[in-house]
């Protein structure tokens, strides 16, 4: 099993058209992983709270109704998290959040299980979650307890509006990246948390701190890998799949997921397997994610693909 931590929250997507009108769809960065792994036929559970007012009850059925494990999943009263979602000129999603005093953030030490079953294979972070209390600070404890043993794969998924401190928020993000197996970047993530250097530096620095992968989404760019080597560091590229775009909601999240799933699938989901990919099984991981990712696109708002489709949208191309 793939175990998510973090949040769940609800996307508002706002239209346009005669009247402005606001469609709730279930989301957040690990929800929306865990869904597209478990479309993708990899056992897959969610750990966080969500609400028992209805827009949590659209969260857990959602899940419920994808087959994810929901056995860490804790019910409270506080009100379900939410995102303002709306596209921009170029399709590209934009988000306001409410947050403070919500569900997702809510989750504390006493909701952490004293231990995790050894069918736990890898844990998946990152996102908001790393901005909102209790739950930053009580994952960040659980990342430390649980890193022996464990592939721990880390999306920040950077969110700058909701930085109170930047430099408070880059030293947990340093904190957790030298705990993550593998970590995944946007193009803007880079940009954003490391604006002065050069790619190749930061790619150097981020190694050198302890993760075995480093993956970097680059949008209709396509997608990069870089792994260290006796010799040096070793990238692999794909280019992008051409997509007619609806929005890009989910599509960052999916890839995550697709990448893992490809792992599980061929059973390298550990730490010392994934510091033993060749450059061919890691171009056949970023190709099979970008295929996932590409789909999304399709599709408004948060909906991955399944594995059957995903073959099918490879015999199409």
């Amino acid at each position: 099993m793939i175990l998510t931590l973090g949040e769940t929250l609800i996307d508002m997507i706002v239209s346009h058209g005669d009247h402005l009108s606001l469609k709730p769809i279930p989301g957040g960065s690990p929800f929306n992983t865990a869904i597209a792994l478990s479309r993708l036929d990899v056992p897959v559970g969610f750990m966080g709270n969500v609400s028992r007012d209805p827009l949590g009850n659209l969260i857990l059925e959602q899940l419920i109704s994808n087959g994810v494990d929901t056995r860490y999943l804790h019910l409270v009263e506080n009100p379900s998290t939410l995102a303002l979602v709306h596209p921009d000129e170029a399709g590209e999603a934009q988000y306001g959040f409410y947050i403070d005093g919500t569900a997702a953030a809510s989750f504390s030490p006493a909701d952490i299980p004293p231990q995790l079953p050894e069918c736990v294979r890898a844990l998946v972070f990152g996102s908001i979650a790393l901005v909102m209390e209790p739950l930053g600070s009580t994952l960040e404890e659980f990342l430390h307890r649980e890193r022996t043993g464990r592939l721990l794969s880390f999306d920040p998924n950077v969110r700058p509006a909701l930085m109170n401190s930047f430099p408070d928020y880059f030293s947990r993000y340093e904190r957790i990246l030298s705990l993550s197996t593998i970590v995944k970047l946007s193009q803007e993530d880079l940009h954003y948390l490391y604006p002065s250097q050069k790619e190749e530096e930061v790619i150097h620095g981020i190694l050198s701190q302890g993760p075995r992968l480093i993956i970097v989404t680059r949008g209709e760019k396509g997608a990069s890998a870089f792994k260290r080597t006796a010799s040096g560091i070793d990238r692999v590229d794909v280019p992008s799949v051409p997509t007619p775009i609806v929005d890009t909601v989910g599509a960052g999240d999916t890839f995550h997921g697709a990448f893992l799933a490809w792992l599980a699938h061929h059973d390298v989901l550990t730490e010392e397997k994934v510091g033993m990919l060749s450059e061919g099984d890691i171009f056949e991981a970023l190709l099979f994610a970008s295929r996932a990712a590409s789909l999304v696109c399709t599709r408004a708002g948060a909906d991955p693909p399944t594995l059957v489709e995903l073959h099918m949208g490879e015999r199409n191309t």
